[in-house]
C-alpha cells in the first residue's frame, strides 16, 4: 500500500536497529493510557492491545503483525507484535534497543514479513525479516550516518530498496535474497542521490523510475530472465509505482511538490509502449492512496472516493465497486492486501488506534 497521510508513511525517515530478545505477552493488563484495538472478522472477540502509536500493519492467513509502542515511551514505535487470528493471543517478536525508535514499514510476501527500524531522526537504519515457518528473524540492509535508505519492497524471497550516499551523491538500487542471503547492487546512479525516485517488485520483476537524464525513464528489470528494458515517460515527478498486471504500471505524477491535490494518476503499458492518464477529463486530481486489489487490479482513493481499476483488453478500465459500510474517507485510511481490506482509524491525542480487517468493505 502507498498512502499519503497513512501512519505507515507519515514518518519520512528510514529506520535502524539491533536485535533485542522479546518477551511474550498474552492478554496483559491494560496500561494507564492508550491502546490499540484489533477488529478482525476471523476473531471471535476484538483484541485490545496495551500499545499505542500503530505505525504499520499487515496480516497473513494466521497472524496479524503490528508495529507499536508502549504508552509513555519516547519512541515513535519500538516493537513488532504478532497476533493469532484464531485465539487473539499476542506476543512481541521484536523490540528495538534504541531509546527513540521508529519501527515501521511492515510488508509481507509468502512466509516472509519485513520491517525497518531506526531512531526517530532516520539514522542507524537496519532492515529485518521474520520467517513465519521457522519463527526466525534475520537482519540486513544496515546503513551508516552517511547513507539513507528508502522503505524496502518485497515479492517472494526478494527485497528491493534504494540507498542514498551523502558523500558520493550516488543512489544504489539494492536487492537481497532472503533465502540465499545474498545482496546485490542492480543499479547505480551518480551525481544526484535522489535520481531513482520509486520502485516496485512483482514476481522477480523490478520496475523503477530513473531521473538521471532530462527525460524520465521507466526501467523494468527481470531478475530471473536477466533482462532490463527501458521506456521513456512524460511524468514530471513520478511516485508510488504499482504493478496492475505483469504488463502495466500505475503511478502518481506529482505535478507540484508538496501539494497532494495537484496530481495525475497515470498508467504505462509495456506491451503498447503507451502512457495514459486515468481521470483524463480532469486537469488535476487528489490521489490519497494506491494499492493492489485482488489479482491484477488496483484500489485507489481519488478526490475522496474509492475506485477500482483493472486491465480489460489491454486498456485500464474502472470496475464496478460496492461497499457494505459507509466509511468516512476523510477520517480513516483504507487499503487492500492479501484479499482483505484494512480500515485504520486513530485518535492521536487520545492514543487510541483501531484496525479493522475484513474481506468486505
Amino acid at each position: 500500500m502507498r498512502k499519503k497521510g497513512l501512519v505507515v508513511c507519515i514518518i519520512a525517515v528510514v529506520i535502524g536497529m539491533a536485535i533485542f530478545l522479546t518477551v511474550g505477552a498474552n492478554k496483559k493488563s491494560e496500561r494507564s493510557t492508550g491502546y490499540t484495538m484489533i477488529k478482525d472478522e476471523k476473531l471471535k472477540d476484538d483484541v485490545k492491545l496495551p500499545y499505542t502509536n500503530l505505525t504499520s500493519y499487515i496480516a497473513t492467513n494466521d497472524f496479524i503483525y503490528v508495529a507499536v509502542c508502549e504508552p509513555g515511551s519516547a519512541s515513535i514505535a519500538n516493537q513488532i507484535v504478532k497476533i493469532d487470528r484464531t485465539s487473539g493471543a499476542y506476543k512481541s517478536i521484536f523490540h528495538s534497543n534504541l531509546d527513540k525508535a521508529a519501527t515501521q514499514g511492515l510488508k509481507n510476501s509468502g512466509d516472509w514479513i519485513i520491517w525497518v527500524d531506526g531512531d526517530d531522526l532516520g539514522g542507524s537504519t537496519k532492515f529485518y525479516a521474520f520467517n513465519e515457518k521457522t519463527n526466525k528473524t534475520l537482519s540486513f540492509g544496515t546503513t551508516s550516518d552517511t547513507v539513507y535508505t528508502d522503505f524496502p519492497e518485497i515479492s517472494g524471497d526478494l527485497v528491493v530498496w534504494a540507498e542514498h550516499e551523502q558523500v558520493t551523491k550516488q543512489t544504489k538500487l539494492m536487492t537481497y535474497d532472503l533465502t540465499t542471503q545474498k545482496r546485490k547492487t542492480i543499479r547505480t546512479v551518480s551525481k544526484d542521490k535522489w535520481k531513482v525516485s520509486d520502485y516496485t517488485i512483482r514476481d522477480g520483476v523490478i520496475a523503477y523510475i530513473d531521473k538521471s537524464s532530462e527525460k524520465m525513464m521507466l526501467h523494468v528489470q527481470d531478475t530471473k530472465k536477466k533482462t532490463n528494458k527501458k521506456y521513456p515517460i512524460t511524468a514530471k515527478n513520478p511516485d508510488w509505482l504499482t504493478f496492475i498486471d505483469e504488463h502495466t504500471i500505475v503511478y502518481v505524477d506529482n505535478l507540484k511538490q508538496g501539494q497532494f491535490d495537484k496530481n495525475k494518476l497515470m498508467t504505462y503499458s509495456m506491451k503498447d509502449k503507451k502512457e495514459s492518464a486515468l481521470f483524463a477529463d480532469q486537469k488535476t486530481v487528489e490521489v490519497d492512496s494506491l494499492s493492489g486489489f485482488k489479482n491484477d487490479a488496483i484500489l485507489t482513493e481519488v478526490n475522496n472516493a474509492l475506485h477500482v481499476f483493472a486491465v480489460e483488453n489491454g486498456v485500464v478500465t474502472e470496475q464496478p465497486f460496492t461497499q457494505k459500510n459507509n466509511w468516512p474517507l476523510d477520517s480513516v485510511d483504507i487499503s487492500y492486501w492479501n484479499h482483505e481490506f484494512y480500515i485504520f482509524e486513530n485518535d492521536v491525542d487520545a492514543h487510541i488506534y483501531n484496525l479493522t480487517i475484513d474481506t468486505e468493505l
